[in-house]
């Protein structure tokens, strides 16, 4: 009879093979309905006996009814679907039948002797077995849980969300590259001439005069003419710091203005994380970056599916920024994979520097199929005269700065017979960089002039780079004693120690660089703090390394559970023995706690960076409006718990039964029954339920940041912890209550030890998101070694706000790459003026890159 029950959940519970949802073009849908025809009564028995039984066991829901997919665009067809209805009253009927089934056996095999029941046991578990085989291979073979396509109003409801939070991040993004302050560069565009970047398709450009809408200043123009691009792609290229991603970005947000209903939504990603190996479509590599970057669209309508029903349905306009980061080899199987995913008119942007494109299309001998190309022109000296002297707010510094606009507006025609300062004043990353080092921040501008002090274009570059730390950080600290409101909590508390704030950005940004030149990231653009554990811990130091990791680990645990224990324990002893024996009671129950945990809890340098390597969890506990489906997940996960354990009651009675009787199987299946429902199941339902409505995030919720990606995932961790400690700590501290021996004080005491270390342990031993833990760990690293702070999040977030870093979804990059690339040859430099070497066989790689600079 246990084979039976066994059989009878388990068979099912293996999962079918689902097609992959696709749009079908030009294809009626096809109805999905029942099996039908020969013996359709009998396999409509055995797949709703086996789905009814799988979905007692939490498995996934019963499928009820089925009904046709709606179609979503013209001749578009979406095959996805969503959640199917309970059928409560199916699941208690099969339920009390197999009960009922079960008892009746078990009265007959008692009466018929231990040899007979075994023998007729084993074939009802074949019989009960054959239902859920036959409804696992009709699953498999015809597709049977086709599940009913997403209505036009839950498409247009998650499109909204996404267009409101795209435009969110825009704006803030826009904002930090002071493109409102007073207002954009007077870049110009115009399609390129050069045909070795262009489609021969005489279509890709369209009809129509060669400039492309004028000026950045002029944005509503440029909008209009990618708009009237026959295919909508378009690749921006031009140099180092020519402002392909801000017009990326400006057109983005333009479009999202001039945008209608079932118009695409344009969405800014970084390109140089996708790994065409691992991403082989676009689509596919869509799908993940939205998921990672935008995941408030679990929390709408269409769950976690919403960035594939976006995808595929053709909902997004990708903006594809920094296609010159990729590798070499990246690139070429990049151009291959967007062409064979770029069917029909489905538009594009992408960003690229000139000299990188024209390397992919060398290697591959192709281009982006039916793409317009458009490259910047060099700022007239005029106009960047224009926009300093917007830029100037007092009369005092329009006195200080007239020499430097008079020189611009004189400047020689001939390239050579220029400035530095001229030379480099068209191109916007170095007027930026003048701006924020000697205007801002109210320097003196004289050194621009002439040839005095900066011999070459590439001197004044190097002291822009080497000087835009320091300035940036001096303009905040100006404007917060000035306005008496600090704008960088972190900074003020250090004393705007500008010194280390340049030596932490150099070691950062040399660190990025080594660890994904030896490949423990997969680039070095974006600082994701879940990653921190791999660019603190190195995974090739042999064995000396993983024992200095158990060292180093087993030290944090054992001083956290001292920290943890020696108030908890001088309380409990105050308590029962006075203040006399506080001390002695409360180092020995210290030592006691943070000796088992480290010894407990202390994990192998491989599991550990393999938590790095996972993405972050993201939890909601706001009950604002969200009450009843915190209910409604306790009710259903409780019920659930409940079944599970009727049936566990009947399988174990069922075991007793055969042994010893009918009577004592009876008793013990009861009893276990009444045990687990009173005691086990609303412990499981509540905390399975907490956790099910916390994980789902709300819809329209807030944007996605480092900062609240970090404390939703701190949250997600702390209260699993907290909550499977205090439960299983609870368990045995009544246990222990209920002794004769032991009284309340070391009942007490022992919930807090079992409370806090199995705490500890479902955290650091957590299956999906142990990425905060990780992110502990590496800080302290960084502390104990003077690299970084302890409380790297703020220090990064307040260097977002003075402009030199900027936040991409839940992850941090730095303002600009040249910026990165030259402190990371700075650090480089100290490093071999110390005389230390970059360990590893990719040494000479490691110098190559970055002695000389960028």
């Amino acid at each position: 009879m246990a084979m039976s029950v066994v059989a009878v959940i388990l068979v099912p519970a293996f999962p079918t093979a689902r097609r992959r949802s696709r749009p079908a073009y030009n294809r009626p849908p096809a109805p999905a309905t029942l099996p039908s025809g020969r013996n359709a009564r009998y396999r409509r028995f055995c797949v709703g006996c086996c789905f009814h039984v799988r979905s007692v066991a939490g498995v996934f829901p019963v499928a009820s009814h089925f009904e046709k997919g709606e179609r979503l665009r013209e001749n578009q067809v979406m095959t996805f679907g969503k959640r199917a209805r309970w059928n409560s009253r199916g699941i208690a009927l099969v339920s009390i039948g197999l009960i009922v089934l079960s008892s009746a056996l078990l009265l007959v095999l008692n009466r018929q002797g231990l040899g007979v029941s075994a023998n007729v046991a084993q074939l009802v578990a074949v019989a009960l077995a054959l239902p859920g085989v036959i409804a696992l291979l009709i699953g498999w073979r015809q597709g049977f849980l086709r599940r009913e396509a997403p209505t036009s109003t839950d498409l247009a409801d998650t499109e909204s969300v996404l267009a409101w939070q795209v435009e969110v991040r825009l704006r803030n993004e826009l904002e930090s590259r002071l493109l409102y302050d007073p207002g954009p560069m007077p870049v110009r565009w115009r399609f390129t001439v050069d045909a070795r970047l262009m489609d021969r398709n005489p279509g890709a450009q369209g009809e129509g005069e060669a400039e492309f809408g004028g000026s950045d200043v002029e944005i509503e123009g440029m909008v209009e003419r990618f708009l009237s691009l026959p295919f909508g792609r378009l690749a921006i290229v031009g140099g180092e710091g020519a402002g392909k991603t801000t017009l990326a970005f400006q057109l983005a947000l333009g479009l999202l203005h001039s945008r209608s209903d079932g118009d695409p939504i344009p969405v800014p990603l970084s390109m140089d994380g996708w790994d065409p190996g691992a991403y082989t479509t676009l689509n596919d590599w869509l799908i993940h970056r939205l998921r990672l970057e935008y995941p408030n669209l679990k929390g709408t309508v269409l769950g976690g599916r919403a960035a594939e029903y976006l995808v595929e349905r053709g909902a997004i306009l990708p903006v594809l920024d920094g296609f010159d980061e990729l590798p070499r080899e990246a690139r070429s199987s990049a151009v291959v994979s967007l062409n064979r995913s770029m069917r029909g008119s489905r538009p594009l942007i992408l960003t690229s520097r000139r000299d990188e494109f024209l390397e992919v299309i060398s290697d591959t001998e192709s281009v982006l199929s039916s793409t317009a190309v458009v490259m910047p022109r060099i700022l007239r000296l005029d106009d960047v005269a224009c926009y300093l002297d917007r830029c100037l707010r007092t009369h005092r510094q329009r006195e200080q700065w007239e020499p430097v606009l008079a020189s611009l507006r004189s400047s020689p025609r001939s390239r050579g017979e220029r400035t530095p300062f001229q030379q480099i004043a068209g191109v916007p990353l170095w007027l930026w960089l003048v701006r924020s080092v000697y205007l801002d921040s109210g320097a003196d501008p004289t050194p621009l002039l002439g040839k005095g002090r900066f011999a070459t274009r590439e001197a004044l570059e190097e002291e822009l780079l080497e000087r835009v730390v320091e300035a940036t950080v001096a303009v905040h600290r100006d404007r917060g004693e000035r306005y008496g409101k600090e704008t960088l909590p972190f900074l003020t508390r250090e004393g705007y120690d500008v010194v280390r704030v340049h030596d932490r950005l150099e070691y950062l940004a040399w660190l990025l660089r080594h660890a994904a030149l030896d490949g423990r990231l997969p680039q070095e653009r974006e600082l994701a703090w879940w990653q921190a554990g791999l660019l603190a811990f190195p995974e090739e130091g042999g064995w000396w390394s993983r024992v200095r990791f158990r060292g180093f680990l087993g030290a944090l645990m054992g001083l956290h559970g001292f920290v943890f224990g020696f108030p908890v324990f001088a309380l409990l002893g105050l308590w029962k023995s006075g203040p006399e024996n506080v001390l002695p009671g409360a180092l020995l129950g210290a030592l006691l706690l943070g000796g088992v945990n480290a010894i407990l809890n202390t994990v192998s340098l491989e599991e550990y960076l393999s938590w790095s390597k996972k993405g972050p969890g993201y939890a909601n506990v706001g009950i604002s409006g969200r009450a009843r489906e915190l209910v409604q997940s306790v009710v259903r996960k409780s019920a659930r718990a409940v079944l599970v354990s009727c049936f566990m009651g009947i399988w174990i009675g069922s075991i007793a039964g055969m042994e010893y009787g009918f009577r004592v199987g009876l008793s013990v299946g009861a009893t276990v029954i009444f045990g687990m429902v009173v005691f086990l199941s609303p412990v499981l339902g509540f905390l399975g339920g907490l956790f099910e409505w916390m994980e789902k995030p709300i819809r329209g919720g807030r944007m996605v940041s480092p900062r609240s990606s970090l404390r939703q995932d701190r949250v997600l961790n702390l209260v699993r912890g907290a909550s499977w400690g205090v439960a299983l700590g609870a368990c045995l501290g009544l246990l222990s209550w209920l002794s004769p021996e032991v009284g309340p004080g070391l009942a007490i005491a022992s919930f807090t030890f079992c409370a806090y270390l199995f705490g500890v342990r479902s955290m650091v031993g957590g299956k999906e998101f142990a990425a905060w833990p990780s992110y502990l760990v590496a800080t302290c690293r960084f502390a104990y070694e003077r690299r970084l702070p302890r409380n790297l999040m703020a220090f990064l977030d307040d260097l977002r706000v003075v402009g030199l870093l900027r936040a991409v979804g839940p992850v941090y990059r730095f303002r600009h790459a040249r910026l990165q690339d030259h402190l990371a040859a700075a650090y480089e430099r100290k490093r071999s003026a110390r005389g230390e070497r970059t360990n590893g066989p990719l040494e000479a790689e490691a110098e190559g890159l970055f002695v000389g600079g960028g």
